[in-house]
């Protein structure tokens, strides 16, 4: 099992919109690096499944609730990037996946590991 530490942003659609208190989103481990909007090309889905992940604002970031484990297929990559959606499939936060160590079949993520930021709009 890898343990890593996933920061991500939210995507160009979200930009300036308020975060949500709480909210569930669904993880995905991709080998390429998501596009501005989320979006990522299937090929690139190195997880078996999406994993949920209930989230909940803290200090102006989401912040992960408890573990999160994200199994992987069989493979070997030079770097793994986490993309977050809503229920429906529709993008909401990507960013990459700060691991110690080569990725194992898991990755595994602590309590308040997993934070999802939305940037200051300036004036």
């Amino acid at each position: 099992m890898t343990h890593f530490r996933a920061a991500t942003g939210v995507v160009d659609r979200l930009q300036g919109l308020p975060l949500p208190n709480d909210i569930t989103l669904y993880a995905i481990a991709v080998s390429s690096k998501p596009n501005l909007d989320g979006v990522v090309d299937p090929d690139a889905i190195v997880s078996h499944r999406p994993v949920a992940i209930e989230f909940s604002l803290e200090r102006n970031e989401l912040r992960s609730k408890s573990r999160v484990s994200i199994p992987l297929i069989e493979g070997a990559w030079g770097q793994i990037y986490i993309q977050l959606h809503d229920a429906a499939g529709v993008p909401y936060g990507k960013g990459v996946a700060a691991m110690g160590g080569l990725a194992a079949h898991w990755l595994d993520a602590a309590p308040d590991m997993i934070t999802v930021t939305a940037p200051v709009t300036r004036h």
